[in-house]
Formats: structure tokens, C-alpha cells, sequence
């Protein structure tokens, strides 16, 4: 009798450990599956397609203000690109050309806007001879969840028609303003056209002062530290 209670015992042992090790293979098998799944809806969930902004078309403004009024002008878009997927813009850049700085104010003649221009592009403000670009280097994006944007106090002017107030996403970047670079967000609204391209709205507000555009002291100026700096282009498909 002890001889056939050893002999099931064992029989046994061995029942319970090959469903173990069943069991293991399937799981295994299971979970092989489950990650190639993962792994190829992660790959296609982050493919991007690559965009170039037409630069000839686009239109980049900015406006300061001071305690007397604000002054408008405009930038050049000199080159930029960006790549976008299903959930936003993944990278990207974008350089301002500050050489072709100008005046767009009405109210001013053509001397008073040259003599303003100049100035913006001294060493005060931009230092153009030796900062002769703004570059911007998106790091990513998310999804706008707010209700809309409210437009800066004293947006006036042609400024006010390229604000945007309903964006689409949130683009994180770094903005390199006369040497220095720092983190920003700024809100950003992306429409896709029926012929493959996509129309881009943007509005960047940065502190003139963490770049170094100091006229006078802070405590003397006038001259308010917001800067705000509209981008309005259209974007095709990147030829592959």
C-alpha cells in the first residue's frame, strides 16, 4: 500500500507540474502578444508626418507697448518645418529673420518708422548685427483643454486679427532671443485643408527681460516687458 500511495503521490506531483508549466507557456505567449500589440499601436500611434512651412506666404508680427501706447511691426519667416501626428505637434523650428524688421504703425511717417526699426535693432533692444535671427524649437505639444484664450491687455491694431483665441493645442518650445534660450507655451491652432496642407496660427508672449532686451532700467523705462509675436503660415507635406 505504501507503494501505490508513493507511486500516485508522484503521479500527481507531476500532473500539477506540467499544468504549471502550461500555464507559464501560455502566459508567456499571451503576454508576447499583448506587448507586439503594444508596441506596434505605440509605433503607430507616434508616427508623425513631416511638414514645410511656405515661408513666401507666411506672416510673423509682433507688438510692444509702453505707457504712452504700442507700436506693431513685422518679421520674416525665413525658414521652418515641423512634424505633426494624431495627438499634436511632435518637434519642429522656425527662424525669425530680425534684418527685415519693420514699422507697420499708421499713424507714423515712413522716417519716424525707419527711426524706430533702428532702434529695435540696437543693441537696447535685438542687437541685429550681432543677433540677426529669433529661432524657436518646438519639443512637443498637448491638447488645448481650456475654454479659449483671452487677448493680452493693449492688443491693438493689426495684432488683434491674428490673435488666437480658439487653439487647438498647447506647443511647448525653447525660444532663443539674442543668445539666450528659455522654455515656453504658447497656444497654437492647426487646421488641415482638402488639399494636404495645414494653416498654422500662433501667438508667443515672452519677457523681453529674460533675453536681455533692457533699455534703461526697469525702474526708468516705460517700456512694458511683454512682447508678443504672431505666426500666421500654411505648411505642405514634406517631400519623402
Amino acid at each position: 500500500m505504501k507503494k501505490i500511495h508513493l507511486v500516485l503521490l508522484m503521479l500527481m506531483a507531476g500532473f500539477f507540474v506540467a499544468c504549471s508549466e502550461s500555464a507559464s507557456t501560455e502566459g508567456t505567449g499571451e503576454g508576447e502578444g499583448t506587448e507586439t500589440a503594444a508596441t506596434e499601436n505605440k509605433a503607430e500611434a507616434a508616427e508623425a508626418v513631416a511638414y514645410n512651412i511656405d515661408t513666401e506666404g507666411a506672416k510673423v508680427m509682433f507688438l510692444g507697448s509702453k505707457d504712452e501706447g504700442v507700436h506693431t511691426g513685422s518679421m520674416v519667416l525665413s525658414a521652418g518645418n515641423f512634424e505633426l501626428d494624431d495627438k499634436g505637434f511632435t518637434a519642429g523650428s522656425a527662424t525669425l529673420d530680425l534684418t527685415g524688421m519693420a514699422i507697420l504703425d499708421e499713424e507714423l511717417d515712413e522716417e519716424t518708422k525707419g527711426k524706430l526699426a533702428g532702434h529695435l535693432s540696437s543693441e537696447d533692444f535685438f542687437d541685429v548685427a550681432n543677433h540677426p535671427s529669433i529661432s524657436i524649437s518646438i519639443t512637443g505639444s498637448e491638447a488645448y483643454s481650456g475654454e479659449g484664450e483671452t487677448a493680452p491687455e493693449g492688443l491693438a491694431g493689426p495684432m488683434a486679427d491674428h490673435f488666437v483665441a480658439d487653439p487647438t493645442h498647447n506647443v511647448m518650445a525653447k525660444l532663443t532671443v539674442k543668445g539666450e534660450e528659455n522654455d515656453i507655451t504658447f497656444p497654437a491652432k492647426v487646421v488641415a485643408n482638402e488639399d494636404g496642407t495645414v494653416t498654422t496660427m500662433a501667438f508667443v508672449t515672452f519677457d523681453r527681460r529674460d533675453y536681455g532686451l533692457r533699455f534703461m532700467s526697469d525702474t526708468e523705462s516705460t517700456v512694458h516687458p511683454e512682447v508678443h509675436v504672431a505666426m500666421n503660415f500654411s505648411a505642405g507635406k514634406a517631400a519623402m
